[in-house]
């Protein structure tokens, strides 16, 4: 939750309070290689001078083009990107196989 002091800080100067935060508490950013992550990208790193461990979320079924853009926003702004996804490819193919998503979303 923001409090009050926060509501009346630009955008950067919260991503630099945060960053400082970030050296006590561990602070990461959650990246979905989307136009929002972009533009937290550009603005923690480029503006704010902010550079934090950035999550990004691969479950196995994302487009190649969404792979891509992550990469690319990894080149741009030299992002400490951390991918976590499925433990392995035979789980992905297990799953299509199944298609679990429309039979069993407990399992999925």
């Amino acid at each position: 939750m923001i409090n009050t002091t926060e509501k009346t800080r630009a955008t950067t100067e919260r991503i630099r309070v945060a960053g400082d935060q970030n050296k006590k508490e561990g602070l990461f950013a959650l990246n979905s290689a989307g136009v929002d992550s972009a533009l937290l990208a550009h603005i923690s790193t480029e503006e704010a001078g902010v550079r934090v461990p950035v999550l990004h979320i691969d479950t196995g079924f994302l487009f190649p083009e969404t792979i891509k853009f992550r990469e690319q926003l990894d080149r741009m702004y030299g992002l400490d990107i951390h991918v976590i996804g499925p433990p392995s490819q035979d789980v992905i193919d297990r799953i299509k196989a199944a298609r679990l998503w429309k039979t069993d979303l407990d399992q999925y």
